[in-house]
């Protein structure tokens, strides 16, 4: 900024040089004209000489703040680039961009990503995975902006996050190499899908044996000599009954084992299958336990494929139920995670 001001007053001064230099110019011209020429002809070649005077000394002014305001720009974006070129203390990568999206500045972390090539260069020319609208949105929003995205260099796959600071026409670019982060956040995921499925099929493998016991005991039953005495069609209905409710079960269990959905699943639709859950896991514990619902609550859009959302459902009924201090009665309760956070006492409840 002082530089900026010391050159501008520089340039004024000189164009009060230059309209002095003109005006001296113009009166001994005109002078001179005064014996040569008549009276009216004087007055038209005085106007004429005075309005290319000062339209030249305009033109000149124009050009010359012009020349200022650029060479100011490109002095502030050979500073910056220099910033970003010393910045060896950050480990993450950091790129200067100008209005064109080319990068005028590479701190050395940002050039052993991309290389010294990517210098100079449009970064969607560097980085293909970008395409124009998000890099229009990296240079042109008024406020900051995060992008994360797979990109390929060289040989290897890395993920980037971008996370973009623009201001004035310039955008100071971080980019920071989240591979490890992400992969272990898969890894993560994936086992904790494991330990839910694990979970889930230890349950469902209780039910099979309960339903395997009851089968085995009908079966029994049926084999007796005194048929007259028992109730056969009472004895064959339980055991379809079991039949039918380990057919469920196993259809709910390789669906859940085969599916990849990760769509959130609406409000309505997911009070829908909670219910289910919530029916499944009457049916699964003993009769003499009662469920108290209160499912009313409206729910943001979660994130569980709905054959997970009745699966978890069960799996945390009978984990309640086997640490539940009062016996014999289970309440479910439908919140949002932020209501809890909000009411403590719900929470505790």
């Amino acid at each position: 900024m002082k530089w900026l001001q010391k050159e501008s007053a520089r340039y004024a001064l000189l164009l009060v040089v230059l309209l002095a230099i003109a005006t001296v110019a113009v009166v001994v011209t005109l002078n001179y004209l005064q014996d040569v020429l008549t009276a009216s002809e004087q007055t038209i070649v005085t106007i004429a000489i005075w309005s290319l005077t000062l339209g030249f000394m305009m033109i000149a002014g124009a050009f010359g703040l012009w020349a200022t305001a650029f060479a100011a720009d490109a002095e502030s974006l050979r500073r910056l680039s220099s910033l970003v070129d010393a910045m060896t203390y950050i480990h993450d990568g950091v790129i200067a961009l100008d209005r064109q999206g080319r990068a005028i500045g590479m701190n050395p972390a940002a050039v052993a990503i991309f290389g010294e090539a990517a210098r100079n260069q449009v970064f969607t020319n560097v980085a293909s995975n970008v395409t124009s609208k998000q890099l229009q949105t990296l240079l042109h929003s008024d406020s900051p902006v995060e992008l994360e995205s797979e990109f390929s260099i060289g040989n290897t796959t890395q993920t980037l996050r971008l996370r973009a600071q623009p201001s004035q026409g310039m955008t100071l670019l971080l980019i920071s190499d989240v591979t490890a982060l992400v992969r272990s956040r898969e890894r993560t995921h994936r086992t904790a899908y494991v330990q839910l499925v694990g979970h889930m099929a230890k349950g469902v493998a209780n039910d099979f044996n309960d339903l395997l016991c009851g089968i085995s005991g009908h079966a029994a039953i049926l084999t007796r000599h005194d048929k007259a005495k028992l109730d056969i069609p009472a004895s064959a209905a339980a055991i379809q009954e079991c039949a039918n409710r380990g057919i469920l079960l196993a259809r709910q269990l390789m669906q859940l084992s085969g599916t990849d959905t990760q769509e959130a699943v609406a409000t309505a639709y997911a009070t829908r299958h909670i219910n289910a859950g919530i029916d499944l896991l009457t049916s699964t514990l003993p009769a003499s336990w009662t469920i108290i619902r209160h499912t009313d609550t409206l729910i943001k859009p979660v994130n569980i494929p709905p054959i997970q959302l009745e699966h978890l459902i069960q799996s945390l009924g009978l984990a309640a139920a086997e640490s539940a201090p009062i016996k014999q009665i289970l309440e479910i309760r439908l919140d949002d995670p932020a209501s809890l956070h909000d009411n403590p006492s719900a929470r505790t409840a």
